[in-house]
């Protein structure tokens, strides 16, 4: 499979880039990323992890998590999205592929991976997951975000190049034969699951019509009040998601710990 299967159209990358820092769902998945990534670093100085972002987009984590003071380095297979990483700023990103990464063995202590492994078919999700688990140390965490129950598979899947919205009962078992151990597998998105179901359902109809090409994401079609609306349904469930997992969904989030 060429390098350019695991790109968004055209586009899209400028309007992450726009929109990222204030639109709800950014907001609600950096929320529960953050959370857990501090749960992965109690105890530890930050000057002395090192974190991953595999597959960086345009780079608004990793920023973020520059400022706590831990060493941050990001790959993305587009060098669209590199180059607005490097624009926010960002010094250790490069373009590579979440299945062949540029590290040596053993060298981060945390890798998060934000709606990536949706772009790749099974066979290159469990060699991600591989590379994942070599360039990890004993112990490392890994944190996963993906679209998940395909029947809602809709425009915005298309222009983000979405392959498959995986399973989660299959992204665990290849995180397993991996060698990684699942401590937290949840649902996300409950709470707006059937507004959001309803949305994408009816995305779909529209699709018969154009190429992919032509098909346009919804990053621009969230306004302020939509954002001050959604974004604290969203807080609300993150809150959930410290003590309970949520029984559906139309996103997955995962911990899983090396072995």
């Amino acid at each position: 499979m060429n390098e350019n299967n695991f790109q968004m159209n055209s586009g899209e990358y400028e309007a992450m880039y726009r929109v990222e820092k204030d639109h709800w769902w950014y907001k609600g998945l950096r929320d529960i990323l953050f959370y857990s990534t501090r749960k992965c670093l109690e105890g530890r100085p930050p000057d002395q992890v090192r974190i991953l972002d595999a597959g960086c987009g345009t780079g608004i984590n990793l920023r973020e998590l520059e400022k706590w003071g831990v060493n941050m380095w990001g790959i993305d297979a587009s060098k669209e999205a590199v180059a607005f990483t490097q624009k926010r700023g960002a010094k250790n990103v490069s373009e590579a592929l979440i299945q062949k990464m540029p590290f040596d063995d053993h060298f981060f202590d945390v890798i998060y991976s934000m709606d990536v492994i949706v772009m790749l078919p099974e066979s290159e999700v469990k060699n991600a997951f591989i590379e994942f688990r070599r360039c990890l140390k004993p112990n490392g965490k890994v944190l996963l975000n993906w679209a998940t129950l395909h029947f809602l598979y809709s425009s915005h899947d298309v222009a983000s190049n979405i392959y498959s919205r995986h399973s989660k009962k299959l992204i665990e078992r290849l995180l397993n034969e991996a060698g990684f151990v699942v401590e937290k597998s949840t649902y996300r998105l409950f709470f707006l699951f059937p507004i959001m179901t309803a949305v994408k359902l009816i995305q779909k109809i529209g699709l018969q019509s154009k190429t992919a090409e032509q098909v346009k994401g919804d990053l621009e079609k969230t306004n302020p009040v939509l954002n001050a609306i959604l974004f604290p349904i969203m807080k609300l469930e993150n809150v959930l998601l410290k003590f309970i997992n949520l029984p559906i969904g139309v996103s997955v989030f995962v911990v899983a710990q090396a072995k």
